[in-house]
């Protein structure tokens, strides 16, 4: 047994069921849970939340596909251009690698901002709370939550396809 591979492997499949499993708490326990919550309350919980998730699911999402670049060629099937594009298991890994990319790009470019938005709109409220009742609209925490809600779906839907190509590949 090839040891690194192992260990690539087991990294991979770890460390994308982190990265997986943490979009899908958001999409569906997180964000529904914070939308019950006074601005207050939503702002201290997101302020936390916030840091740790950069911190540890940042990583994690960049080592997930470090190592699935590994495995797919160091350990893996991909030893030229033509597995890449000639057979099912080079092409499934293609599209894993491209959209688990595309989704980490996505979750910096424009998940992440909107959270940093979302936290700025509910600092802004609440400092103006205690001046004057604020009138809420659609560009206000609210509605910012439901732009974040949106874009987490869309990031969830990446690894989604992601997931799909991964389990193709093992068809392959």
């Amino acid at each position: 047994m090839y040891w690194g591979m192992f260990a690539a492997q087991w990294l991979h499949v770890l460390l994308g069921t982190f990265w997986f499993g943490w979009i899908l708490g958001v999409d569906f326990i997180l964000i529904p849970a914070l939308s019950g919550l006074p601005v207050e309350r939503r702002h201290e919980a997101v302020e936390r939340i916030a840091r740790h998730a950069v911190r540890l699911v940042r990583p994690a999402a960049i080592l997930t596909i470090l190592t699935g670049i590994l495995r797919g060629i160091v350990w893996g099937r991909i030893r030229s251009v033509t597995v890449l594009f000639e057979t099912r298991y080079g092409v499934a890994w293609l599209v894993a690698l491209v959209a688990a990319s595309l989704t980490f790009a996505w979750a910096e470019l424009v998940v992440r901002p909107a959270v940093e938005r979302l936290r700025e709109i509910e600092t802004a409220e609440i400092a103006a709370s205690s001046a004057e009742p604020a009138v809420p609209d659609a560009g206000g925490p609210a509605g910012q939550l439901g732009k974040v809600r949106l874009f987490a779906l869309l990031e969830l839907l990446g690894l989604l396809v992601v997931f799909t190509a991964m389990i193709l590949m093992s068809f392959s």
